[in-house]
């Protein structure tokens, strides 16, 4: 790689510009052979991010690395694509047809024996929704507004993991319906710009969420860990079992409603952190439960389970902070409470939550 094509693609990750910019500048530079060194370890990084072995926690930058799938490596797609070998076209295999530039296709995977390692599903301008079924295959369908006619989309499977596929640079909109088998997944990773993301009914170890510009929902999943982002719009999850959670949006709210996960982190700003219903799903919840919760010139709400012991760590910059639960204070100003129960440390179950805004109050309910 040369090192103009290198300063490209380290613009495209600090976002000083666009995937779409940044391929434009790809397509400028000539087409040179690189060193074989650089070639075999630019391989190697390819090869790492597509089998890397599954962690319960995911990696700092999951955000970047899933968003380049569409920006740095599908300028190799593009070159590699037409070497592939194809029995038939995608229209041969799924009945597909082409008009006024706008394709339905629908794709099957090969039926899974022994679990799913990786599915990766990434849209453009356009809805991404996923779903679990009773099946064993990954079913896909795609609706996409193509700008030529040989747009080519089709599903890749390679030693249990599973990803949609196709140029970005030939797609107005992509549009994605994917039915995910009941049976655990390794990773799930979504991406989506300009529209709304939804996950229903999922059970994987890794799930990896990342818009831009439109709304993130889930609804009754189980995982490992959870990482889910978002720019201008809100995050809302449901119905959520998890170890560790990470939410991040900017300038729009997160709803959290009914959820058993151990360790939960959301930020936001701008907008308000509301926390309902019962946090504990299965009903047999013990142990400490983390939340960590962060925003600026808007408000936290918070209701906690009246049989829960609390440690509290809440403030202020310019509002107030209310706690209704009776607590040993440490610290009593009106921008900052700081306490826990008499019997945190001998409670079965303990909530700990540590609460920050600027600007706005910090509520703590009794349920």
């Amino acid at each position: 790689m040369t090192d103009k094509k290198a300063e490209i693609l380290k613009q495209l990750e600090q976002g000083k510009i666009t995937a779409d910019q940044a391929l434009a500048l790809l397509n400028q530079q000539p087409n040179q052979q690189p060193d074989p060194a650089p070639q075999q370890e630019h391989q190697e990084s390819k090869e790492d991010y597509y089998h890397k072995p599954h962690h319960s926690e995911i990696e700092p930058g999951w955000v970047e690395s899933l968003f380049s799938w569409v920006g740095e490596t599908v300028q190799d797609f593009a070159e590699e694509i037409h070497d592939w070998d194809i029995s038939a076209s995608i229209s041969d295999l799924v009945g597909g047809t082409y008009s006024n530039n706008k394709m339905r296709e629908v794709f099957t995977s090969h039926p899974v024996l022994q679990g799913i390692a990786a599915v990766t599903i990434v849209g453009k301008n356009a809805k991404v929704e996923v779903q679990g079924y009773d099946g064993n295959t990954v079913r896909v369908e795609c609706v996409y507004n193509a700008r030529r006619p040989n747009a080519e989309v089709y599903l890749h499977e390679d030693n249990g993991r599973i990803e949609l596929m196709y140029d970005e640079k030939m797609m107005r909109s992509m549009s994605v319906l994917c039915h995910v088998p009941f049976t655990a997944i390794g990773e799930l990773r979504i991406a989506t710009k300009n529209e709304t993301i939804k996950i229903l009914d999922v059970n994987c170890t890794n799930l990896m969420v990342a818009n831009r510009n439109a709304a993130i929902k889930a609804n009754t999943v189980t995982a490992t860990s959870i990482a889910m982002e978002t720019t201008n719009d809100n995050i809302k999850i449901e119905n959520i079992q998890a170890h560790n959670a990470s939410l991040k949006s900017t300038n729009s709210r997160i709803h959290i409603e009914h959820v058993d996960i151990a360790h939960l982190k959301a930020v936001t700003t701008n907008a308000g952190l509301k926390f309902k219903g019962n946090f504990f799903a299965t009903n047999s919840w013990t142990g400490e439960r983390v939340i960590e919760a962060s925003t600026t010139n808007s408000g936290v709400s918070i209701f906690v389970p009246f049989d829960a012991a609390l440690k509290l760590d809440a403030r202020t910059r310019s509002g107030s902070v209310q706690c209704q639960r009776e607590l040993y204070f440490t610290e009593t100003m009106k921008t900052h409470l700081q306490g826990e129960s008499s019997d945190y440390n001998f409670a079965v179950k303990k909530l700990n939550l540590s609460l920050k805004t600027t600007n706005a109050s910090v509520k703590i309910r009794d349920m």
